[in-house]
C-alpha cells in the first residue's frame, strides 16, 4: 500500500476545536506549573502581611500609649514652669522687700550713729564743765560721780 497523503481544507471551526482539544490544556498545564509555585509565594506574603498588620496594630496602641503619657508629660512641664515662674516672682518680690528693708534699717542706723555721736558731745561737754565746776568748789569728782 502506497502512502497517500490525505489532503483536506482546515477551517477555522478546525482550528478551533484543535486549540480547544490541544493547545489550550498544554497551555494551563504550563501556566498551572508557573503559576503553583506564585500562588505559594503569595500565601506566604500574605501570612507575613497578616503578621506585620498585627505588629503595625500592636505599635500603633504602643504609640498612642506614648503620646498620651508624652501629653501629660508635657502638661506637668507647663505646670512645673509656671510654678518656676510664680516662685521665681514670689523670690524677686521678697528680695524687693528684703532690700527695701535693709536700706530702711541702714537709715535708722545712720540716724541713731548722728544722735549717739551728738550724745557723745553733749556727755563729754558736760564732763567738761563738771570737772571745771569741780575745781572751782574744790571737789573732788570721785566723790560726786560714780566710778566707771
Amino acid at each position: 500500500m502506497k502512502n497517500k497523503v490525505y489532503q483536506k481544507s482546515i477551517t477555522l471551526g478546525d482550528l478551533g476545536k484543535f486549540t480547544e482539544k490541544v493547545i489550550l490544556p498544554g497551555v494551563e498545564r504550563i501556566v498551572d506549573k508557573r503559576i503553583q509555585p506564585l500562588e505559594k509565594q503569595m500565601d506566604g506574603f500574605e501570612k507575613r502581611m497578616d503578621g506585620f498588620e498585627k505588629r503595625m496594630g500592636g505599635l500603633e496602641v504602643r504609640m498612642d500609649g506614648f503620646e498620651k503619657r508624652m501629653g501629660g508629660f508635657e502638661n506637668e512641664l507647663k505646670l512645673v514652669r509656671m510654678e518656676v515662674r510664680q516662685s521665681k516672682n514670689e523670690i524677686l518680690n521678697s528680695e524687693d522687700k528684703i532690700v527695701g528693708e535693709l536700706k530702711k534699717a541702714r537709715q535708722e542706723q545712720a540716724a541713731m550713729y548722728l544722735n549717739y555721736q551728738k550724745i557723745e558731745a553733749r556727755v563729754y561737754k558736760l564732763e567738761t564743765i563738771v570737772k571745771i565746776l569741780a575745781e572751782k568748789l574744790k571737789i573732788k569728782i570721785e566723790d560726786i560721780l560714780p566710778a566707771e
